[in-house]
Protein backbone atom coordinates (compact mmCIF):
# COMPACT_ATOMS: atom_id res chain seq x y z
CA UNK A 1 0.00 0.00 0.00
CA UNK A 2 1.51 3.92 -0.84
CA UNK A 3 1.73 6.00 1.86
CA UNK A 4 0.20 9.27 2.39
CA UNK A 5 3.46 11.29 0.98
CA UNK A 6 3.28 8.70 -2.14
CA UNK A 7 -0.03 9.48 -2.99
CA UNK A 8 -0.33 12.75 -2.88
CA UNK A 9 2.83 12.58 -5.18
CA UNK A 10 0.54 10.26 -7.86
CA UNK A 11 -2.14 12.87 -7.60
CA UNK A 12 0.22 15.98 -8.54
CA UNK A 13 1.52 13.93 -11.17
CA UNK A 14 -1.41 13.49 -12.76
CA UNK A 15 -3.15 17.31 -12.07
CA UNK A 16 0.17 18.49 -13.89
CA UNK A 17 -0.95 16.40 -16.78
CA UNK A 18 2.42 14.19 -16.73
CA UNK A 19 0.08 10.75 -17.54
CA UNK A 20 -1.39 12.20 -20.43
CA UNK A 21 2.26 12.52 -22.24
CA UNK A 22 3.72 10.85 -24.91
CA UNK A 23 7.26 11.71 -24.46
CA UNK A 24 9.04 13.36 -21.47
CA UNK A 25 11.47 16.63 -22.15
CA UNK A 26 12.00 17.91 -18.71
CA UNK A 27 12.07 16.61 -14.98
CA UNK A 28 11.18 19.47 -13.63
CA UNK A 29 7.68 19.03 -12.94
CA UNK A 30 8.61 15.42 -11.31
CA UNK A 31 10.59 17.31 -8.96
CA UNK A 32 8.31 19.71 -8.43
CA UNK A 33 5.49 16.84 -7.54
CA UNK A 34 8.13 15.00 -5.02
CA UNK A 35 8.39 18.74 -2.77
CA UNK A 36 5.21 19.73 -3.06
CA UNK A 37 3.70 15.94 -2.21
CA UNK A 38 6.46 16.09 1.35
CA UNK A 39 4.92 19.51 2.11
CA UNK A 40 1.39 18.90 0.93
CA UNK A 41 1.33 21.70 -1.00
CA UNK A 42 -1.85 21.32 -3.76
CA UNK A 43 -1.59 21.26 -7.86
CA UNK A 44 -2.99 25.22 -7.84
CA UNK A 45 -1.19 26.33 -5.47
CA UNK A 46 2.49 24.90 -7.15
CA UNK A 47 0.87 26.04 -10.21
CA UNK A 48 0.63 29.69 -9.46
CA UNK A 49 3.94 30.15 -7.74
CA UNK A 50 5.45 28.74 -10.48
CA UNK A 51 4.10 30.90 -12.59
CA UNK A 52 4.98 34.17 -10.41
CA UNK A 53 8.73 32.66 -10.38
CA UNK A 54 8.62 32.74 -14.48
CA UNK A 55 7.88 36.13 -14.41
CA UNK A 56 10.03 37.16 -11.95
CA UNK A 57 13.14 35.32 -13.05
CA UNK A 58 14.92 36.60 -16.00
CA UNK A 59 15.49 34.12 -18.76
CA UNK A 60 18.88 33.45 -18.80
CA UNK A 61 19.00 32.94 -14.88
CA UNK A 62 20.49 29.23 -13.75
CA UNK A 63 17.02 29.69 -11.44
CA UNK A 64 14.63 28.87 -14.05
CA UNK A 65 15.70 25.52 -14.16
CA UNK A 66 14.46 24.64 -10.73
CA UNK A 67 11.77 26.93 -10.37
CA UNK A 68 8.99 24.00 -9.94
CA UNK A 69 10.58 23.02 -6.89
CA UNK A 70 11.37 26.71 -5.58
CA UNK A 71 7.40 27.04 -5.99
CA UNK A 72 6.81 23.78 -3.83
CA UNK A 73 8.56 25.53 -1.18
CA UNK A 74 7.36 29.05 -1.39
CA UNK A 75 3.58 28.03 -1.77
CA UNK A 76 3.65 25.79 1.29
CA UNK A 77 5.71 28.39 3.17
CA UNK A 78 3.71 30.80 1.85
CA UNK A 79 7.06 33.09 0.95
CA UNK A 80 7.27 36.46 -1.59
CA UNK A 81 8.17 35.16 -5.09
CA UNK A 82 10.25 38.28 -5.75
CA UNK A 83 11.63 38.63 -2.17
CA UNK A 84 12.73 34.63 -2.30
CA UNK A 85 14.63 35.54 -5.73
CA UNK A 86 16.62 38.83 -4.49
CA UNK A 87 17.56 36.61 -1.61
CA UNK A 88 18.71 34.01 -3.14
CA UNK A 89 20.87 36.34 -5.54
CA UNK A 90 22.70 38.26 -2.26
CA UNK A 91 23.08 34.89 -0.74
CA UNK A 92 25.04 33.88 -4.19
CA UNK A 93 26.86 36.40 -4.25
CA UNK A 94 28.16 36.32 -0.64
CA UNK A 95 29.08 33.30 -1.30
CA UNK A 96 31.12 34.79 -4.39
CA UNK A 97 34.79 33.92 -2.19
CA UNK A 98 34.26 30.36 -2.23
CA UNK A 99 33.80 29.51 -6.26
CA UNK A 100 33.35 31.58 -9.56
CA UNK A 101 30.91 29.10 -10.23
CA UNK A 102 27.85 31.34 -10.60
CA UNK A 103 25.58 28.58 -10.93
CA UNK A 104 26.13 26.79 -8.33
CA UNK A 105 26.48 30.01 -6.12
CA UNK A 106 22.86 30.54 -7.13
CA UNK A 107 21.48 27.06 -6.05
CA UNK A 108 23.03 27.34 -2.63
CA UNK A 109 21.50 31.06 -2.33
CA UNK A 110 18.26 29.31 -2.96
CA UNK A 111 19.02 26.93 -0.61
CA UNK A 112 19.77 29.17 2.49
CA UNK A 113 16.82 31.64 1.26
CA UNK A 114 13.99 28.70 0.87
CA UNK A 115 14.44 28.71 5.08
CA UNK A 116 13.08 32.62 5.07
CA UNK A 117 14.97 35.40 4.13
CA UNK A 118 15.35 37.21 7.12
CA UNK A 119 18.11 35.05 8.40
CA UNK A 120 20.02 34.13 5.03
CA UNK A 121 23.13 36.28 6.04
CA UNK A 122 23.60 34.20 8.99
CA UNK A 123 23.44 31.19 7.15
CA UNK A 124 25.40 32.24 4.39
CA UNK A 125 28.54 32.72 7.07
CA UNK A 126 27.76 29.41 8.25
CA UNK A 127 28.13 27.62 5.00
CA UNK A 128 31.02 29.80 3.81
CA UNK A 129 32.60 28.43 6.95
CA UNK A 130 31.28 24.56 6.71
CA UNK A 131 33.22 24.74 3.21
CA UNK A 132 36.37 26.01 4.10
CA UNK A 133 36.56 23.54 6.55
CA UNK A 134 35.49 20.71 4.58
CA UNK A 135 38.66 21.94 2.11
CA UNK A 136 41.50 21.89 4.51
CA UNK A 137 40.27 18.12 4.90
CA UNK A 138 40.33 17.18 1.28
CA UNK A 139 39.26 18.12 -2.21
CA UNK A 140 35.99 20.03 -2.44
CA UNK A 141 34.21 20.83 -5.99
CA UNK A 142 31.45 23.89 -6.72
CA UNK A 143 28.74 21.50 -6.04
CA UNK A 144 29.58 21.01 -2.48
CA UNK A 145 29.19 24.08 -1.60
CA UNK A 146 25.42 23.50 -1.93
CA UNK A 147 26.12 21.09 0.50
CA UNK A 148 27.48 23.65 2.79
CA UNK A 149 24.49 25.58 2.38
CA UNK A 150 22.02 22.28 2.87
CA UNK A 151 24.15 21.96 6.42
CA UNK A 152 24.01 25.58 7.37
CA UNK A 153 19.83 25.84 6.48
CA UNK A 154 19.63 22.46 8.68
CA UNK A 155 21.35 24.59 11.80
CA UNK A 156 24.06 22.51 11.41
CA UNK A 157 27.38 24.19 12.69
CA UNK A 158 30.45 24.28 10.95
CA UNK A 159 32.86 22.51 12.86
CA UNK A 160 29.98 19.71 13.80
CA UNK A 161 29.82 19.42 9.56
CA UNK A 162 33.32 19.46 9.59
CA UNK A 163 33.50 15.94 12.26
CA UNK A 164 30.95 14.18 11.26
CA UNK A 165 32.11 14.30 7.55
CA UNK A 166 35.29 12.56 9.18
CA UNK A 167 33.37 9.98 10.93
CA UNK A 168 31.49 8.94 8.17
CA UNK A 169 34.49 8.75 5.81
CA UNK A 170 36.25 6.69 8.14
CA UNK A 171 33.38 4.53 8.21
CA UNK A 172 32.64 4.08 4.33
CA UNK A 173 36.42 3.30 4.09
CA UNK A 174 36.11 0.44 6.26
CA UNK A 175 33.46 -1.02 4.35
CA UNK A 176 35.27 -0.37 0.97
CA UNK A 177 34.13 2.75 -0.17
CA UNK A 178 37.67 5.53 -0.01
CA UNK A 179 37.72 8.12 -1.36
CA UNK A 180 33.82 9.14 -0.81
CA UNK A 181 34.31 12.68 0.45
CA UNK A 182 31.08 13.55 -1.17
CA UNK A 183 29.03 10.68 0.18
CA UNK A 184 30.30 11.50 3.64
CA UNK A 185 29.67 14.95 3.64
CA UNK A 186 26.08 14.20 3.01
CA UNK A 187 25.85 11.73 5.86
CA UNK A 188 27.30 13.90 8.34
CA UNK A 189 24.14 15.61 8.77
CA UNK A 190 22.86 13.23 10.94
CA UNK A 191 24.07 10.23 13.02
CA UNK A 192 26.98 10.10 10.75
CA UNK A 193 28.07 6.58 11.73
CA UNK A 194 23.90 5.22 11.45
CA UNK A 195 23.57 6.80 8.15
CA UNK A 196 27.00 5.77 7.08
CA UNK A 197 25.98 2.14 7.71
CA UNK A 198 22.47 2.41 5.74
CA UNK A 199 24.43 3.78 3.05
CA UNK A 200 26.77 0.82 2.65
CA UNK A 201 23.26 -1.80 3.16
CA UNK A 202 21.18 0.09 0.35
CA UNK A 203 24.39 0.38 -1.66
CA UNK A 204 24.96 -3.30 -1.19
CA UNK A 205 21.73 -4.28 -1.84
CA UNK A 206 21.18 -2.12 -4.89
CA UNK A 207 24.39 -2.52 -6.89
CA UNK A 208 23.51 -4.36 -9.67
CA UNK A 209 25.91 -6.31 -11.30
CA UNK A 210 28.50 -4.25 -10.77
CA UNK A 211 30.99 -3.83 -7.32
CA UNK A 212 29.48 -0.62 -5.85
CA UNK A 213 26.74 2.04 -7.06
CA UNK A 214 27.78 4.23 -10.36
CA UNK A 215 29.43 7.59 -8.94
CA UNK A 216 26.24 9.82 -9.64
CA UNK A 217 23.93 7.62 -7.85
CA UNK A 218 25.82 7.18 -4.77
CA UNK A 219 24.25 10.88 -3.70
CA UNK A 220 21.02 9.72 -4.04
CA UNK A 221 21.54 6.51 -1.85
CA UNK A 222 23.31 8.75 0.69
CA UNK A 223 20.11 10.82 0.70
CA UNK A 224 17.98 8.42 1.39
CA UNK A 225 19.99 6.42 4.24
CA UNK A 226 19.10 9.81 6.11
CA UNK A 227 15.55 8.62 6.34
CA UNK A 228 14.27 8.29 9.89
CA UNK A 229 12.95 5.45 11.28
CA UNK A 230 14.62 3.66 8.42
CA UNK A 231 14.42 -0.69 8.74
CA UNK A 232 15.96 -3.25 7.55
CA UNK A 233 13.11 -2.61 4.62
CA UNK A 234 14.81 0.60 3.75
CA UNK A 235 16.41 -0.91 0.33
CA UNK A 236 13.32 -2.68 -1.11
CA UNK A 237 11.50 1.11 0.14
CA UNK A 238 13.81 2.85 -2.22
CA UNK A 239 13.73 0.16 -5.24
CA UNK A 240 10.18 0.28 -4.83
CA UNK A 241 9.81 3.58 -4.87
CA UNK A 242 12.48 4.53 -7.90
CA UNK A 243 9.94 1.88 -9.88
CA UNK A 244 6.78 3.92 -9.28
CA UNK A 245 7.38 7.39 -10.01
CA UNK A 246 6.67 6.81 -13.27
CA UNK A 247 3.28 8.01 -14.62
CA UNK A 248 1.32 6.65 -17.73
CA UNK A 249 3.60 6.48 -20.82
CA UNK A 250 6.65 8.07 -19.67
CA UNK A 251 9.61 7.07 -17.22
CA UNK A 252 12.49 8.76 -16.03
CA UNK A 253 15.83 7.69 -16.56
CA UNK A 254 17.13 5.73 -13.69
CA UNK A 255 19.63 8.20 -12.24
CA UNK A 256 16.69 10.93 -11.93
CA UNK A 257 14.02 8.27 -10.73
CA UNK A 258 16.52 7.00 -7.99
CA UNK A 259 16.50 10.81 -7.50
CA UNK A 260 13.44 11.01 -6.86
CA UNK A 261 12.36 7.93 -4.44
CA UNK A 262 15.50 9.44 -2.54
CA UNK A 263 13.51 12.37 -1.89
CA UNK A 264 10.46 11.66 -1.57
CA UNK A 265 11.71 8.30 1.10
CA UNK A 266 13.95 11.24 3.05
CA UNK A 267 11.55 13.76 3.03
CA UNK A 268 8.08 11.56 4.27
CA UNK A 269 10.26 10.31 7.27
CA UNK A 270 11.55 13.91 8.52
CA UNK A 271 8.79 15.41 10.53
CA UNK A 272 7.68 18.96 9.31
CA UNK A 273 9.15 20.40 12.33
CA UNK A 274 12.10 18.86 12.77
CA UNK A 275 15.39 21.08 12.45
CA UNK A 276 16.91 18.38 9.49
CA UNK A 277 13.41 19.24 7.55
CA UNK A 278 15.04 22.19 5.56
CA UNK A 279 17.59 19.75 4.44
CA UNK A 280 15.11 17.95 2.37
CA UNK A 281 14.25 21.76 0.57
CA UNK A 282 18.01 21.57 -0.19
CA UNK A 283 18.46 18.40 -1.42
CA UNK A 284 15.25 18.66 -3.75
CA UNK A 285 16.73 21.89 -5.22
CA UNK A 286 19.98 20.49 -5.58
CA UNK A 287 19.14 17.23 -7.18
CA UNK A 288 16.70 19.41 -9.36
CA UNK A 289 19.00 21.60 -10.87
CA UNK A 290 21.76 18.98 -11.47
CA UNK A 291 19.51 16.66 -13.41
CA UNK A 292 17.47 19.78 -14.81
CA UNK A 293 21.20 21.00 -15.81
CA UNK A 294 22.24 17.96 -17.62
CA UNK A 295 19.50 17.95 -19.44
CA UNK A 296 19.44 21.15 -20.38
CA UNK A 297 23.31 20.86 -21.76
CA UNK A 298 23.01 16.86 -23.38
CA UNK A 299 22.18 18.46 -26.98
Amino acid sequence: MQSITAQRYRRLAVALGLHRRWYQTSTDQFFGAVAAAVEDTSAEDLITAERLFSEALPRAHELNLISYTMAAIAAAHQLDVSTFVEAADAAAESLRPATRSTRFRRVAGAVLAAEGTADSPRRADEAMATYRLWKQAGPTYAADLVLAAVAASAGIKPEVAAANARIAADWLARSGYRAEQDVARILALHEPEVAAGRFVTIADRLRGRRRKPLRDRRESLAIAALSFGAGPDLPELVAHRAGSVRTGRWRPNRKTALSLAALLTFGESVPLDHRLHPAFHGFALREHYEKSYAEATSG
